[in-house]
């Protein structure tokens, strides 16, 4: 079978970028982008802890703390959209969403530009056909796909999620 490979937006700094822009009047960030900030900033440092970390058990651990900041962030971009929160914003959750589809389908079509078939996409995602079978030949042409989408997204950064064979 052909590789595959999965493309994902980072969700997250789409929101705080958002957010920012639609205040960018004013000086302080406001609540909402601080605290995303905080928690796409830790949960870097999480995953970064982890590719050092050796032992099973920790690993496991910072695993589970990265997945509930990486939760906690999209309920956030949830909290916008929903009428009973406090933090209500249907605007914003509808351009958060406009803009994600925006540079989905520029990304469609950059890689079909590169000449790469996509074969799949969805909310925050696309699949592209490498053409081969070899698992090297795939990651090489996955990290040049990225590199090269990533220069034109100074803060969202594409990055490969799954290799399908």
């Amino acid at each position: 079978m052909i590789g595959y490979q999965k493309f994902q937006i980072n969700r997250f700094i789409l929101l705080i970028l958002i957010l920012y822009n639609q205040m960018s009047h004013i000086k302080d960030d406001g609540i909402l982008p601080r605290q995303i900030r905080k928690l796409v900033e830790r949960r870097r440092q999480v995953k970064q802890m982890m590719k050092k970390e050796k032992n099973e058990i920790e690993y496991s651990r910072l695993n589970i703390r990265q997945l509930g900041l990486k939760l906690t962030a999209n309920s956030m971009y949830g909290c916008l959209g929903f009428q009973a929160s406090r933090f209500y914003a249907q605007p914003l959750a509808a351009l958060i969403t406009a803009k994600g589809r925006e540079i989905l389908n520029n990304t469609k079509c950059f890689v079909e530009g590169m000449g790469l078939e996509v074969v799949y996409g969805d909310t925050d995602s696309i699949m592209i056909n490498s053409n081969t079978t070899d698992y090297a030949k795939t990651m090489q042409l996955g990290n040049k796909v990225k590199q090269e989408i990533n220069k034109h997204y100074r803060y969202i950064q594409h990055y490969i999620i799954r290799i399908i064979f």
